[in-house]
């Protein structure tokens, strides 16, 4: 933000949320550095960021490196155009230019470009922001995500003769539940498991990764 800071429209300010994994003092030094420390407000870790974010024109989440990001979700789901970094679950959770922005890890020119062209359109950000709650509700809805769980599992015994997203995102189930020794190929107990279901009709190649939590 310190390099595109003369073509902002002011006034601006930048709000960071989370809780400080040891780099704060490091990141005030350099926004004082940068001569922007006055337009950051540092909020620190919050209970209430639900009634935050609808405050926000514009949303980022810069990581290096991501799992599956709820905060991002989250911005998403309320409408915000979001720009994100092209790492982990980024890549599953945005479509780039038409649900939100992906830029390069580690490349500020890249993201102060996104921001840039963010700030300077209404319209674009109108049209990313419902975009993206769009797909949010479709994909990642408690309903969306039951549904997913429930076609997988009931058309389990199918995986190696049909694609695997194919069954999950299925609109027919197999009518009757599929005997549990299907299931039973480690010893059950009451952690999760946590996993990706790859694009392909198998467990062991890339694909369209899509997060499921099993409890068995």
């Amino acid at each position: 933000v310190g390099g595109i800071r003369g073509q902002l429209r002011t006034p601006w300010r930048l709000v960071v949320i989370g809780r400080d994994e040891g780099i704060g003092d490091k990141l005030l030094k350099q926004a004082v550095a940068e001569g922007i420390a006055d337009n950051i407000a540092w909020l620190g870790e919050r209970s209430d960021v639900g009634f935050l974010l609808p405050a926000m024109d514009i949303a980022l989440l810069t990581s290096h490196e991501e799992g599956f990001s709820n905060a991002l979700l989250e911005t998403l789901a309320h409408g915000i155009p979001t720009i994100a970094t092209a790492v982990g679950g980024n890549l599953d959770a945005i479509v780039n230019g038409e649900t939100g922005l992906l830029v390069p890890p580690a490349e500020p020119d890249d993201l102060g470009e996104a921001i840039l062209r963010l700030a300077n359109d209404v319209s674009l950000r109108e049209e990313l922001g419902s975009a993206g709650r769009t797909r949010v509700l479709d994909l990642y809805s408690l309903e969306s995500c039951v549904r997913s769980y429930e076609n997988l599992y009931r058309n389990f015994a199918r995986i190696g003769e049909t694609n695997v997203q194919e069954i999950v995102e299925s609109a027919s189930l197999v009518p009757n539940a599929i005997p549990a020794p299907v299931f039973a190929r480690h010893k059950l107990g009451s952690q999760p498991c946590i996993g990706y279901v790859p694009y392909s009709s198998s467990f062991t190649r890339p694909g369209d990764r899509r997060r499921f939590v099993a409890y068995a």
